[in-house]
């Protein structure tokens, strides 16, 4: 039986940078790994460009979006150990 994860761990993981909360659970890697690339790009894209309104009013949302979702995917992962 492999050990459970901490579905803490997971959401905060995909709060502070969205996709590795599902790296952590094994689950939706290749959606994670994509949306950590997707994320590099844009802020490499956008460091010479101060935050902006919608940035703020989507990023942080989106990011609570994430963490929820890793929440509830590291608790799947564990009912079906």
């Amino acid at each position: 039986m492999k050990k459970k994860k901490n579905v803490w761990l997971a959401a905060i993981l995909n709060l502070l940078l969205p996709g590795l909360g599902y790296i952590y659970t094994g689950r939706r890697v290749v959606f994670g790994a994509g949306i950590i690339l997707l994320s590099i790009f844009y802020v490499s894209a956008t460091l010479d460009a101060d935050m902006t309104t919608i940035d703020w009013l989507v990023g942080i949302p989106l990011s609570l979006l994430f963490a929820y979702d890793g929440y509830k995917t590291a608790e799947e992962a564990n009912e079906k150990k």
